[in-house]
């Protein structure tokens, strides 16, 4: 690949920024200002996006790279009810990314920045082995009513957003070509939609929050089963779902019959859904049909001697699902780094497969500054 100037590829880059009432000091410097609102107060996450790790190539264009990274970040505020302000991205970019190929990632983010009216406003770059995106995003809420995972209470109510198990079945999907090929007759654009352009529920949790009283959230990032395992460990109770309740696509069912997979074994560990996942009252029920957007109560809060996730199999059996899921940390018997990446089937226990995973130190150059 020809050489170009890091300055040059911060100029390109520049374009993407949009000029903010808020922002003071736009990209160009090392730093940004935001002013501040005194009856409002910021929120700041920070989500990682590594080739090898999170995403192949070969399953997804630059520009879906691009767009699933920021709204993978933009989910931590949706978990908060924050609304977004701006993000900063550091890029990782191994040789063989020309200028219009980075070009291509941040147009990725340009249907995310027209619906939340943001833009990215600094960033760095550095020279590497593989595509990464580590994205900072910065939000605000009104003071002292940002939404925790922490509050629940013995009888909430459990309710989902949306619906679960494209990302899931994607994977499986990419991995499994047989399974492919006996679901050529169906429509199968909406499970790889769902898996390379997720929507964080970003508009929909500013109207929940004002009609529900939110009493624990996350953001399904990792799996239901572990991150409904989340809440129950922090708050100290156990949580039984129902089977029967889970809000399956549509275009997931041929693949369920067909590979002959239950639902609860796909949804309990399909990750990267960026469904918000919370607790209300059941007092809350009645006001449920009456909001715009898709929600499903699929269980309950429970006293329990541990915190564990149960789940109500349509057969009468139980299962607890509290460690299905992905764990970055998990060591299994394929491997010291799990990654997400169709390898292993449903039975068992990880969506993900792991792959040979690269330490950070590995960059080479001096870092430099980024829109």
């Amino acid at each position: 690949m020809a050489f170009f100037p890091e300055d040059r590829l911060i100029e390109e880059l520049l374009s993407f920024f949009r000029p903010h009432n808020r922002i003071k000091l736009p990209p160009g410097d090392d730093a940004m200002t935001i002013s501040e609102i005194p009856v409002t107060e910021m929120v700041v996450s920070l989500d990682a996006f590594f080739e090898g790790v999170h995403f192949k190539r070969e399953y997804m264009d630059l520009g879906e790279i691009g767009h699933k990274s920021l709204a993978a970040a933009l989910s931590d505020l949706a978990a908060t009810g924050a609304v977004p302000l701006t993000y900063l991205v550091n890029l990782e970019l191994p040789p063989d990314l020309n200028v219009e190929k980075v070009k291509e990632i941040y147009r990725g983010y340009e249907r995310l920045n027209d619906a939340y009216c943001i833009s990215p406003s600094g960033g760095n770059i550095v020279r590497g082995n593989r595509i990464s995106l580590v994205t900072t995003v910065i939000g605000e809420v009104e003071k002292d009513s940002a939404l925790k995972r922490s509050g629940m209470a013995e009888g909430d109510v459990v309710v989902v957003t949306g619906d679960l198990g494209r990302p899931g079945a994607a994977l499986l999907l990419y991995e499994r070509k047989e399974l492919r090929e006996r679901l050529s007759n169906f429509d199968l654009n909406p499970i790889f939609e769902k898996f390379k352009r997720p929507w964080p529920r970003i508009k929909e949790i500013q109207n929940i929050k004002r009609e529900l009283n939110i009493t624990s959230i996350i953001d399904i990032s990792d799996g239901l089963g572990i991150d409904l395992y989340r809440l129950a460990r922090l708050n100290g109770f156990s949580i039984v779902i129902d089977e029967n309740k889970l809000p399956v696509h549509p275009s997931v069912v041929p693949l369920l019959e067909i590979g002959g997979i239950s639902a609860w074994e796909l949804i309990s560990e399909s990750g990267e859904e960026y469904e918000l996942l919370f607790t209300v009252p059941e007092e809350d029920l009645k006001k449920l049909g009456g909001l715009e957007c898709q929600l499903t109560p699929i269980g309950k809060v429970v006293p329990g001697f541990r915190p564990r996730v149960i789940l109500k199999k349509r057969d009468g059996g139980e299962v607890d699902i509290s460690q299905r899921g992905y764990d970055h940390r998990r060591v299994d018997r394929a491997g010291p780094a799990p990654q997400q990446s169709p390898g292993r089937s449903i039975e068992g226990g990880d969506l993900r497969s792991p792959e040979g995973h690269r330490d950070r130190g590995d960059r080479e150059g001096p870092p430099g500054e980024a829109p």
